[in-house]
């Protein structure tokens, strides 16, 4: 994350650090994906359709990952929030759940016009294994909601500090920030088309939230050590594959 101060204006971006590790993930995703295309043209073309239609499925996860990869990479390279003395003007995406997707927006909201700044923790699903979100958001004096965004409640590295952003809103407001407790999100799929669950939901109780936040910390490092292990195997095999090693 980055924070710049300049007298009374302050302002919000994501971090060099984010953006260059999403950065190496795409180029490796990209290199995975020409060789799962090359390598699945060439075999077919010496008859070895089984071997072809591994590189087709390694093709098909690769394109789910890099398209995730560029949305949180576009995401990183353009959100952007600026405390000035009498207005916020805001760079942010169309939240659907936790994904930053298009169309992005940019928004002057001048603070004697927010009425609420309220957060929330959203836990959502991949695959059955919860994720827990912390949510921010603010409210006009007209009543609509703007999300400002998302970040794992267990992280502040390689985020944009949306718990920090909220609390900084709300001291210029002059209003309070109202924490909504906890939430079930969902399958992320859903929050994808469904947008988030409305912030009149019931929360959970404590035992439930305890035992959610458990499985993602297994899940987190899981997930993470298969996604690196996907990529290595599976260039391994496509190399192995097209140098006839074996």
């Amino acid at each position: 994350m980055t924070k710049t101060e300049a007298g009374n204006t302050v302002i919000y971006k994501p971090g060099g650090g984010l953006r260059i590790m999403l950065t190496i993930s795409f180029a490796l995703l990209l290199i995975f994906l020409a060789n799962a295309v090359a390598g699945s043209i060439w075999l077919a073309s010496r008859s070895l359709y089984g071997d072809a239609a591994v590189f087709l499925v390694m093709f098909g996860l690769g394109a789910v990952l890099i398209m995730l990869n560029a949305i949180f990479l576009f995401a990183a390279s353009h959100v952007e929030v600026r405390m000035e003395p009498e207005k916020c003007v805001m760079t942010l995406p169309n939240w659907r759940g936790p994904t930053p997707l298009f169309p992005y927006t940019q928004m002057q909201i001048p603070y004697k016009d927010i009425a609420a700044v309220e957060t929330r923790g959203e836990i959502y699903h991949y695959f059955m294994l919860p994720v827990a979100v912390h949510a921010s958001s603010f409210v006009r004096k007209d009543g609509k909601r703007y999300m400002l965004g998302y970040m794992r409640e267990s992280s502040e590295d390689h985020a944009v500090p949306y718990r920090e952003i909220a609390d900084e809103l709300a001291r210029r407001a002059g209003v309070g920030v109202n924490y909504r407790g906890v939430v079930a999100g969902g399958a992320r799929a859903r929050a994808i088309m469904n947008d988030e669950p409305d912030w009149e939901t019931a929360t959970l109780d404590e035992a439930k939230i305890a035992e959610l936040r458990s499985k993602e910390t297994v899940f987190m490092k899981t997930a993470a050590v298969l996604f690196i292990a996907f990529v290595v195997v599976g260039l391994a095999f496509q190399i192995i594959k097209l140098t006839g090693a074996v």
